[in-house]
């Protein structure tokens, strides 16, 4: 919620066009009861403002970006880097 004053204020300064076009939910772990809370309570206050597409905790997406290599390059199995893959189909099918 921190972010939505600053985005009005572009808004209203420099780029009137600008929209959010939803929130990613990001280092979800399924495990953790705290997870299915946080998501609860964000797709309560922005009322489905959310993507379907949720990026899980995932060790392998923090390597590869310490190594410097897209996800996919340092493990093609990467249960995160699918994720961003369904996001990317999930942002061209809405537009």
């Amino acid at each position: 919620s921190q972010i939505l004053p600053l985005v009005k204020k572009i808004k209203n300064s420099t780029n009137p066009g600008l929209e959010i076009e939803g929130l990613l939910l990001t280092m979800f772990s399924r495990e953790l009861d705290l997870s299915h809370d946080v998501v609860d309570q964000i797709t309560e206050f922005f009322e489905g403002g959310t993507f379907s597409s949720v990026i899980p905790r995932d060790v392998l997406l923090a390597e590869a970006t310490s190594h410097g290599c897209p996800a996919f390059q340092y493990d093609c199995e990467s249960k995160g880097a699918w994720a961003y893959v369904e996001l990317a189909r999930e942002v061209m099918e809405n537009g």
